[in-house]
């Protein structure tokens, strides 16, 4: 098939196929086949739009797409999803954006097998290679459309499904995705004579055509049947329904750590079945789960995926763990909590609100990286994957967002932010679950202890990160400083240094160090401590409080011989 390739690239000139929209198109909504109740795919509705292949829309210039899912849809009851199969065309080359705007057939049409046909159990017969049929009063055509076939057929600047034939009446069941004035085609599904199809007052002179069949010795993709949200802690059933030909069915469960489109991901369960259900066991994290179920039969395989996005759902852990989000990509007029992705299409305005510009991770959460705070009016554009989490300073949650810096890491629970999928609402959980900010410092290390303002019983020689250690808290809330308030983590700790519980750079809690014996700072007792002990002891000197402390070994509250002698004999 691959060598074919080179031969319909050279014919590009002269048989170039493009699919553009007459002024006169009539906005309709979508019609049921009069036959087997398919629902036709409408190109001509707003919401494609949104898609975007080179320089062209689905809405504007992707019939040949929506003829060949109409097509398969109408032969085989199966559901192509039309995004899909476009960005395939797309990504092959057979989308042409030189101007012409639209589906080349020849790098399309060809290779429509090797990428659907197993899919959804047909065959595209494009003339075995050599090119593609022409005029439309023909019986290999009118044979195959009458004994159940289909084709797609192309008019002037647009694609067609055909879908049947009747000798009787000499009429063609036409499916147009685009139904126009000039082209007669109101409602999409109608009826065609051959005369009306071969240069008839309609803009319909179809000029080639190629055939559709279903294939009834190959498997199908399954139909899969399960929920699209799964709670932690919670088996997930799935069930499909059964396939033709299949002789069993495998099955793959997936959990990804990451927003929908993400490419890690850790397999949970997997087999074999004869059957048409699975339960999946129960998951306690992730942000969504995608489950493949494979139809295996004796001449393919084909397969299908279904995906839930995970959380709690139902119970959040405490306060300082979780902040509600109630809002995703929706107004900014309301006192509440909301994130907006670019998918928002407009920027955020805000006064009244706090706002965290985040960037995504591999592992699923997203960096803090600028803080806009309350109070000052702002518009703000969100970008790529950023995500913007914004709090109104009205909110009842609003106190705990205050706790939150630069540098922190959000995850967002039961809020999914994928390419197309933008949804909420959940909670917010800041760094992995650690509390916005301790309210106090709690001593793990015995060998210390808080008496009153004071940590004691540090050792000589200990430095600042010694010092941070020997507290429960994250160390990104513990800072050492010295007696002139610089930071130390390496350096050698001294009598009279602090360690301080710091949130959002002021120190909300300070503790003064002792260390036995070092009345002068330097972190060690030697004999220029005992001259300091004796210029105190005879009034020569005066010390502060914390120094006393550190040389107060009978703890009378003073210095004095006694305490000075002692002091001695530790040299």
């Amino acid at each position: 098939m691959k060598a074919n390739k080179s031969l319909f690239r050279r014919m590009l000139s002269v048989l170039l196929v493009v699919c553009t929209l007459c002024c006169f198109a009539v906005n309709y909504s979508a019609s049921v086949a009069a036959d087997t109740g398919w629902t036709i795919v409408m190109q001509n509705l707003a919401k494609w739009d949104n898609y975007v292949y080179g320089t062209g829309t689905l809405r504007a210039t992707g019939c040949g797409n929506f003829a060949l899912v109409n097509a398969v849809g109408y032969l085989t009851g199966r559901d192509m999803d039309v995004t899909k199969v476009a960005q395939w065309a797309y990504d092959i080359g057979g989308y042409n954006d030189t101007g012409a705007n639209g589906t080349n057939r020849h790098e399309v049409y060809p290779y429509v097998n090797d990428r659907w046909g197993d899919e959804y159990g047909f065959y595209l017969d494009y003339n075995g290679g050599a090119g593609w049929w022409s005029n439309v009063n023909n019986s290999t055509l009118k044979n195959h459309l009458a004994n159940g076939g289909a084709a797609v057929a192309h008019v002037p600047n647009h694609f067609i499904a055909l879908v049947g034939y009747d000798y009787s009446t000499d009429k063609f069941h036409v499916l147009d995705s685009y139904p126009t004035t000039s082209r007669g085609t109101s409602p999409g599904d109608v009826w065609r004579t051959t005369s009306q199809l071969t240069g008839s007052v309609y803009a319909m002179t179809i000029d080639w055509w190629c055939l559709i069949s279903a294939d009834n010795s190959k498997v199908s993709a399954p139909t899969i049947s399960a929920a699209n949200t799964l709670a932690y802690n919670t088996t997930y059933p799935v069930s499909w329904g059964a396939v033709t030909n299949a002789t069993s069915y495998t099955y793959k469960a997936e959990v990804y750590q990451g927003e929908v489109g993400a490419t890690s991901a850790t397999t949970v369960a997997s087999g074999t079945v004869t059957g048409t259900s699975v339960t999946i066991p129960a998951q306690t994290s992730g942000k969504y789960m995608k489950v493949t179920v494979t139809a295996v039969g004796a001449e393919n395989s084909a397969s299908a995926s279904v995906t839930a996005m995970m959380g709690p759902w139902v119970s959040y852990p405490t306060k300082y763990e979780y902040i509600p989000v109630a809002d995703v990509n929706g107004s900014a007029g309301v006192s509440n909590s909301t994130v907006w992705t670019s998918s928002k299409g407009t920027n955020f305005g805000m006064t009244w609100w706090r706002a965290f510009m985040c960037s995504p991770n591999a592992d699923g959460t997203y960096t803090v990286n600028t803080i806009y705070e309350n109070g000052v009016e702002k518009n703000v554009a969100i970008t790529g994957n950023n995500v913007l989490w914004a709090i109104h300073s009205g909110y009842t949650n609003y106190e705990l967002s205050t706790k939150i810096v630069v540098g922190d890491k959000l995850t967002f629970v039961g809020v999914y932010m994928g390419t197309a999928t933008v949804r909420g609402s959940g909670h917010v959980l800041v760094n992995g679950g650690i509390p916005l900010h301790p309210e106090d410092l709690t001593v793990k290390d015995n060998s210390v202890a808080l008496d009153g303002d004071y940590l004691v019983g540090v050792g000589n020689g200990a430095s600042g990160s010694d010092i941070i250690s020997k507290f429960n808290e994250d160390s990104e809330y513990i800072k050492v400083y010295n007696t002139s308030g610089a930071a130390v983590t390496n350096g050698v700790v001294g009598t009279g240094y602090t360690v301080n519980l710091v949130v959002d750079n002021t120190a909300i809690k300070t503790f003064t160090i002792i260390i036995s014996g070092d009345l002068n700072s330097d972190g060690a007792t030697t004999t220029s401590d005992v001259l300091v002990a004796s210029n105190a002891i005879d009034g020569s000197s005066t010390l502060s409080a914390a120094y006393i402390k550190a040389g107060d070994y009978d703890k009378d509250g003073i210095l004095t011989t006694t305490d000075y002698m002692t002091l001695c004999g530790k040299l």
